[in-house]
């Protein structure tokens, strides 16, 4: 997919973000995780102009899977997948106003990197598979950048 959209097949996409969110399995492996007893908490340019450049083919790719390379995407049958609904919950919340603590008195405004890390931390913590089938029970996912 990101092949169509290189500096040098699309031009005009040169130097600009392409943002790709994938929700797709990624193989058959199944997770399932790893009890912690330790763990920590739930909670959750310049306009200069300057000289020509050369610019990789494939720079300013942001790809985001639902999970890792070998494994299983889950999704609930009534409300849908558990990366799309927690990056919308995410997003959602950026877009509402919402900031993120760093230390418990300044907030920031996260960008898309924090943004996937919040993501990814939803998936793992508040997410696991039920199913009378007993290997599809009880398992994990890990969204990856």
């Amino acid at each position: 997919i990101t092949a169509l959209f290189t500096a040098d097949r699309c031009p005009t996409l040169a130097g600009k973000p392409k943002l790709f969110f994938i929700q797709a399995c990624r193989g058959t492996r199944l997770d399932s995780g790893v009890l912690v007893t330790d763990s920590p908490s739930r909670t959750f340019g310049t306009s200069e102009k300057s000289s020509p450049f050369l610019l990789p083919t494939q720079a300013d790719f942001f790809l985001f899977f639902s999970t890792v390379a070998g494994h299983y995407a889950w999704r609930n049958t009534s409300t849908g997948s558990w990366f799309i609904q927690d990056l919308c919950f995410v997003l959602d919340s950026f877009v509402e106003g919402e900031t993120f603590s760093k230390s418990g008195t300044e907030s920031l405004s996260p960008d898309l990197g924090t943004l996937a890390t919040l993501v990814c931390q939803r998936v793992a913590f508040t997410r696991e598979s039920v199913s009378d089938e007993g290997k599809m029970d009880a398992k994990k996912q890990s969204p990856v950048v």
